[in-house]
């Protein structure tokens, strides 16, 4: 028998609900002129945010010319490193031209934006307008989220799916959270870690439901409108382009922008790696894989324990495991950053009392990872590569992992309602 683990959201009156919306309002008001001083345009955004020589490149240069021409002529080309289903799926905005794709797709992005941070209050239990505008502001202040958003990119769909299957997950509805959560798979493969997490439950129909639902986006639906044969050769030629990409600067060293766990090391302590054969690399990332996968038995643990909430820390050991086992790792990727802070400062907050010097230490770690992964502080960098380069992002992650396992070792994640958050 399933349990639900939120309660129902309690009923606001009228004034509330509309001082909650000024309250929010004036916030995110607040925030948006901030970047106006900042950038006038998106071409300075564009080029303050990164190397990217206009807004949304990677969109515009992989995803519409790839979607445009996939009936016609499927064939993976370089820089596009996704399944097709990708490319279909989005063939009907893209065959309307690049500046209709587009604002579909900068539409799309901003509705995912809210849908994650709408999602994250669920599974916080933020109820209240203040938490909620405090976690919306970390979102839309995040690097990470402006990063995904001026390349373009998927990350912030993936993330956002991938709390809405959970947040469905833990109100009871199993099958439509392993559905919602095969979409996210099917766009691009690596959130398949997050059946990790139905795995520990132990929810079959959650497992099956997600694997139908990829298997189907991934294999027959693009099998079925290209044709088997041609599906195949696209996914294979797929593969073979992103095995032959170098993520690595014309000097050898790992591309600056990634935060991969052996790249960041190597930035760190460049005399541990060698540059010509990257036999060190190459070890480093053994161990940063050994690392992600005692990152995710730890989530295991937590996810199978029946302490309320301690799903959530597994959860968030997942999502905090990527910069481990991923072979590169853009800042994009951590567009889960806001969610995990949050609930690494409640976890701290419940396992520390007192002003004791070890309590109020471990209650600014999560502070410190909000701050190194905010915009206002990149944008104290004079160059974005800066800002990469020297591992902030990754540093903003690692910061937590502690945090999050902390309930294996106090055994204190307490049955407490969310409601009162």
């Amino acid at each position: 028998m399933h349990v639900r683990l939120q309660e129902p959201t309690p009923r606001t009156g009228a004034p509330g609900r509309l001082a909650g919306f000024l309250i929010t309002l004036t916030g995110v008001g607040a925030l948006f002129l901030y970047y106006l001083a900042m950038w006038p345009d998106l071409k300075a955004f564009s080029h303050d945010m990164d190397w990217a020589p206009r807004p949304f490149e990677d969109f515009l240069v992989h995803y519409q010319p790839m979607a445009e021409r996939i009936l016609r002529e499927p064939i993976s080309t370089d820089g596009y490193f996704y399944p097709a289903f990708l490319a279909v799926a989005l063939h009907p905005i893209a065959a309307l031209g690049p500046q209709v794709a587009l604002k579909f797709w900068v539409a799309l992005t901003i509705a995912m934006t809210l849908l994650g941070w709408w999602a994250s209050c669920g599974l916080l239990g933020l109820k209240r307008p203040g938490p909620r505008l405090v976690l919306l502001l970390l979102t839309l202040s995040a690097q990470p989220v402006l990063h995904c958003f001026n390349w373009g990119q998927v990350s912030i769909m993936l993330g956002s799916l991938t709390l809405v299957s959970i947040w469905l997950y833990r109100g009871g509805h199993r099958g439509w959270a392993g559905v919602v959560l095969g979409i996210a798979i099917a766009i691009k493969i690596y959130p398949a870690v997050f059946l990790w997490y139905f795995l520990a439950r132990k929810d079959r129909r959650a497992l099956i439901s997600a694997g139908v639902t990829a298997f189907t986006l991934v294999c027959l639906l693009p099998g079925t409108v290209l044709g088997f044969g041609r599906w195949f050769v696209f996914e294979v030629t797929t593969q073979r382009n992103l095995a032959a990409t170098s993520w690595y600067d014309d000097d050898g060293t790992p591309d600056s922008n990634s935060q991969a766990f052996a790249h960041v090391l190597s930035r760190w302590f460049p005399r541990i790696v060698d540059e010509m054969n990257r036999t060190e690399l190459t070890l480093a990332a053994v161990f940063g894989y050994a690392l992600g996968a005692g990152v995710l038995a730890l989530a295991f643990l937590l996810i199978r324990s029946r302490t309320k909430d301690a799903d959530l820390l597994g959860l968030a050991l997942i999502f905090a495991a990527t910069p481990f086992l991923s072979r590169v790792c853009w800042p994009h990727y951590f567009t889960y950053l806001p969610f995990i802070q949050v609930l690494a400062f409640r976890q701290v907050c419940r396992v520390t009392t007192g002003a004791s010097v070890i309590g109020t230490i471990l209650r600014a770690l999560p502070i410190i990872s909000v701050l190194l992964s905010n915009v206002v502080f990149f944008n104290f960098f004079e160059r974005p590569h800066d800002y990469s380069s020297s591992g902030m992002l990754f540093l903003a992650n690692v910061l937590l992992i502690p945090l999050l396992a902390s309930a294996l070792l106090s055994r204190a994640v307490p049955p407490a309602r969310v409601t009162e958050v």
